[in-house]
């Protein structure tokens, strides 16, 4: 079993708060918060990331199904498969951390006015 320290516990709470809230539509941005790095656990972010890993899984069975199919299996063809379907989510997330480091090192973020 794994045990919590309290404080991770607090913050663990807090999250999911946050999430409930911006869910309803009741938490935005402002200089006390930001909603980085939440953006997969609510609206069109949680639909993207959904689909995205439908489509990546989906194409590693349809390879599994072929491999089957021709009696063979080929490790590493499915994992450079799963890569090719989902490099670009992954190139998506450098991008948007690499924008967010630079605005945090100049302190011109624009997040805060995105609502």
């Amino acid at each position: 079993m794994i045990v919590h320290s309290v404080e991770f516990q607090e913050r663990r709470a807090q999250l999911q708060d946050d999430i409930h809230q911006l869910r309803m539509g009741r938490r935005t941005s402002n200089d006390d918060y930001t909603r980085l790095g939440l953006t997969d656990k609510v609206g069109e972010g949680r639909r993207e990331k959904k689909l995205n890993r439908q489509s990546a899984v989906a194409a590693v069975l349809d390879e599994q199904d072929l491999q089957c199919e021709e009696g063979k299996r080929d490790d590493e063809l499915m994992a450079d498969i799963y890569y090719s379907s989902s490099h670009k989510c992954a190139k998506k997330a450098q991008d948007e951390a690499q924008k967010i480091h630079a605005e945090v090192q100049t302190g011109t973020g624009s997040e805060s006015s995105d609502d």
